[in-house]
């Protein structure tokens, strides 16, 4: 390994020390239900919602088996506040708020949740260019950086039979997820998921991104992707949890910047 590798190794431990010395060990339901509220208004902020009431966040319950928060059905994202979240059971019951459950939502969510123990947080949009890429029914080329992080990590479920709103359907679509961390889901929209809701929305604002840069590309002609080689090692060095926090919490100051009703509920 030559000096300048060697800084560079070094440069990056540094960097991660310092923000892994800053970041939350643990959080509370406030905290949670808080950066859950910043989640949609960060979705409000990158007009990945259009302005509608159609996309939805879910956040399992710490403890809680079963139990899911998600916006509530005919608000704006940039309406939600960790007061007007609403909790609900395996069965759609509304168990905590004063809202309605989002039906499909609720069927694709509690599905997931069900289906991956892993998984706590669940991005559904029905973004401008994500649901442009959607109907392409073509997975994502590795064709910039950001590209590379859905190389080997999104799927296309590629099939749409209106508004999921049966179990079968759903369990269609989770099953599409596998391993992966995004799914373009054919003449609807996209999905994120993650450990964390930090990791769930900076894939949806990732994945946006790599479809509106992949039809760009498209259109102007010949399209040439990274080796695949090169494309694995930059997700791998791109996709990590540490950097999906840094990046959140750098949306996370805008969004309240841009809608300062929300530092109210701040704890």
């Amino acid at each position: 390994m030559n000096e300048r590798t060697n800084s560079a190794v070094n440069s990056r431990k540094e960097t991660g020390r310092y923000f892994l010395d800053r970041s939350n060990t643990a959080e509370n339901v406030e905290q949670l239900k808080y950066k859950l509220a910043l989640a949609n208004r960060i979705v409000a902020m990158k007009d990945l919602d259009e302005g509608g009431i159609s996309g939805h966040i879910s956040l399992r319950v710490p403890g809680s088996p079963g139990l899911f928060w998600v916006n509530p059905f005919g608000m704006l994202c940039e309406e939600v506040t960790p007061g007007n979240l609403i909790k609900v059971d395996a069965n759609g019951n509304v168990v905590e708020g004063n809202h309605p459950v989002n039906v499909a939502g609720f069927c694709i969510h509690s599905t997931i949740h069900e289906m991956y123990p892993d998984i706590n947080c669940v991005v559904h949009t029905h973004s401008p260019w994500g649901t442009i890429f959607s109907a392409l029914d073509i997975p994502l080329a590795p064709i910039d950086q950001n590209c590379c992080m859905f190389f080997e990590n999104h799927a296309v479920y590629d099939e749409y039979n209106g508004p999921v709103i049966d179990l079968d359907d759903s369990e269609k679509l989770a099953g599409a997820i596998g391993g992966n961390k995004a799914v373009i889901l054919r003449n609807h929209g996209t999905l994120t998921c993650g450990e964390s809701i930090e990791t769930a929305i900076m894939y949806m604002v990732a994945l946006e991104r790599a479809c509106r840069i992949n039809i760009l590309a498209m259109n102007n002609g010949i399209v040439k992707s990274i080796d695949p080689d090169v494309a694995r090692d930059t997700k791998d060095w791109i996709s990590n949890p540490m950097g999906f926090q840094i990046e959140f919490n750098a949306l996370s100051r805008k969004a309240e910047n841009k809608y300062p009703d929300l530092l109210s509920f701040k704890c």
